[in-house]
């Protein structure tokens, strides 16, 4: 129920025999506070690891530079298959 007491709307997709049911997008500034969120705890994370001896600062850029790395790398894979 809805804050207002009114059902909330799902939408329905047919996928061969059956109907599925999917939640609708959260709204934009959910998806920013998730956002903000997620990157508050990983910070947290990494402070957490490199004050436990875990992982050096070296770790942490390298892991980040790979990470970009494969956003790149995506990112032609798409352009390839647009064309």
């Amino acid at each position: 129920m809805g804050a207002n007491g009114q059902a909330k709307k799902v939408a329905t997709l047919q996928k061969g025999k059956r109907m599925v049911l999917r939640k609708p997008r959260p709204s934009k500034k959910k998806q920013q506070k998730d956002a903000k969120r997620h990157r508050t705890y990983v910070d947290a994370e990494k402070e957490k690891l490199l004050k436990s001896g875990v992982i050096t600062t070296e770790d942490i850029e390298k892991m980040e530079a790979e990470k970009g790395d494969d956003d790149a790398s995506d990112e032609v894979a798409a352009m390839d298959v647009e064309e």
